[in-house]
């Protein structure tokens, strides 16, 4: 059974998390994806938040796009605004 992915900022995990997403999603790390000629930036970005998420708690990528497309909340503090696929990632993601 999967745990539910809520973000609480009260623990530490999550405070962490937060401070790795905001250095994925800044502006010098959409600058080195352009250097790296990535043809979609923010796809890649998007991708890389979910593996850095599912890694973390050890969780199937699969379940973590579901996750974050049923909850909001994940949604607004992964800073995602797309609906991603899971197969739309499979090129970026190590499956």
């Amino acid at each position: 059974m999967n745990i539910p992915l809520i973000p609480d900022l009260t623990n530490p995990k999550w405070l962490i998390k937060q401070e790795i997403l905001n250095s994925i999603d800044s502006n010098r790390a959409r600058k080195i994806a352009s250097r790296l000629k990535i043809p979609d930036v923010q796809l890649f970005i998007d991708c890389m938040k979910i593996l850095i998420l599912a890694e973390t708690f050890e969780l199937d990528y699969s379940y973590v796009v579901s996750e974050i497309r049923e909850n909001e909340k994940l949604k607004k503090f992964m800073g995602i605004n797309i609906l991603l696929e899971i197969y739309i990632c499979a090129k970026w993601l190590p499956l």
